[in-house]
């Protein structure tokens, strides 16, 4: 309660009260309701569009006349892992609404739709977003982005690990000439991509420039708007669950002030310096010497040479005593080692040594092919083993002494008789 001050009392109290008699008191005030978000059924207004199972969905209002109403709404949605679109003329009244099924079905795990077109100026200065009279639609299936102008052809956007996509009409001005056109934003292995619609083509992706987004971030969801000064905005939601919102940058058409320069005829000017041609030879005669090609590539391991596989294999008679292979991990002179077969032995388990009698080395650098006069009596776990000589790797690394462990496999030992005592004297 306030207390009415004595001047107004006394106004109040004035049987003529006009503005002759500087008595006419008047009361200006507003009502209004306390802001609140818009979270009670009974403040917000719905209409049903698919009865159940829906995973994702996207809105698009079409508005096709310069200074008239917006005349149609789309509703693109996902109702069991198909993608479909509904359309509806607009009214003020949500509960006035009545879908129509635009027979769009798509297999998508994920669906945004959207207009594309201008945004020209009345004589009187005025903005607004014409719209073209079909929108575009656009999915997710499998990973690949498709992209449809509804009755037209299906084109491929992006090829595989898509996992969200989101649209908007970008700025667009006729008086500086530019135009932004319509962009798909694209979740893409965990980061934005984006491609824009310009005159009929879609350019290339691009990724958001790094600057503008926080790094190390792995992208989930995206979804994009267009403000009311005609910025760009997209809120984008990390694996962790944050979201982030970035803008472009401030460029309403009412008070931009963007310039654009159009050369269209360029003029270039310069002295032509004269050329003299001279009569040469018309026959030349080029010789090589030699012409040497670089074992195996010509790229050698400086390292160390090992062995890293042995095995023995039969012969033309069937005997798998004679032949073995030790396989290195590195590249080997072929004539040093055919020149140091007898570096090249087994070692059985009884410590008794069999000495290679012919070593060859194999095509691929690294297999030594050895001939031995019999390993058949060979017993149990061997050694495949390098004693070092002077065998080096192509690189000129000279080998150490190398081992490697196998069992032979098909050997065939000799009956040997037990030796018999056949005389004993004492001296």
């Amino acid at each position: 309660m306030r207390d009415v001050p004595y001047n107004i009392n006394e106004k109040l109290q004035n049987r003529i009260q006009t503005n002759a008699t500087n008595s006419d008191p008047r009361l200006s005030f507003w009502i209004s309701r306390k802001t609140t978000q818009l979270t009670e059924s009974v403040f917000l207004e719905s209409s049903d569009v698919a009865a159940e199972s829906i995973t994702d969905c996207s809105i698009a209002v079409r508005h096709i006349r310069f200074g008239f109403e917006s005349d149609a709404m789309y509703i693109a949605y996902i109702q069991n892992g198909t993608a479909k679109v509904a359309s509806s003329p607009v009214f003020t009244e949500i509960s006035r609404h009545t879908w129509t099924d635009c027979g769009f079905e798509q297999s998508a795990e994920a669906v945004a739709i959207a207009f594309d077109g201008t945004m020209p100026k009345n004589t009187q200065g005025r903005y607004e977003f014409i719209t073209e009279a079909v929108p575009w639609m656009f999915w997710i299936s499998n990973g690949t982005v498709y992209g449809q102008k509804l009755g037209g052809s299906v084109q491929t956007l992006a090829a595989q690990n898509a996992t969200d996509i989101s649209a908007v009409r970008a700025m667009w001005s006729d008086v500086p000439g530019f135009d932004f056109g319509l962009v798909l934003f694209m979740v893409v292995n965990g980061a934005i991509l984006y491609r824009q619609l310009i005159d009929g083509v879609w350019s290339d992706a691009e990724p958001i420039p790094a600057s503008a987004l926080p790094t190390g971030k792995t992208w989930v969801q995206i979804s994009a708007q267009r403000t009311w000064d005609y910025r760009v905005a997209l809120q984008a939601a990390d694996s962790t669950g944050a979201l982030f919102e970035i803008f472009t940058q401030f460029g309403g058409i009412g008070s931009k002030g963007a310039e654009h320069i159009n050369i269209s005829n360029v003029i270039a000017s310069g002295a032509f310096t004269k050329v003299s041609y001279l009569d040469t030879a018309e026959r030349e005669h080029i010789e090589i010497a030699d012409i040497t090609t670089a074992l195996y590539g010509g790229l050698y391991d400086v390292g160390t040479p090992c062995i890293i596989e042995a095995y023995n294999l039969p012969d033309s008679e069937d005997n798998y005593g004679k032949k073995a292979v030790f396989v290195f991990d590195i590249h080997l002179r072929p004539s040093e080692v055919s020149a140091q077969s007898a570096a090249f032995c087994i070692v059985d388990s009884y410590g008794i040594t069999y000495n290679a009698s012919a070593a060859e080395l194999g095509q691929d650098g690294k297999t030594v092919n050895l001939t031995f006069t019999d390993f058949n009596n060979a017993h149990g776990s061997c050694h495949a083993k390098y004693t070092a000589g002077t065998v080096t790797s192509m690189a000129g690394t000279l080998l150490d002494t190398v081992t490697n462990s196998f069992v032979p496999t098909g050997l065939v030992p000799s009956s040997i008789p037990v030796p018999v005592v056949v005389e004993v004297t004492n001296i």
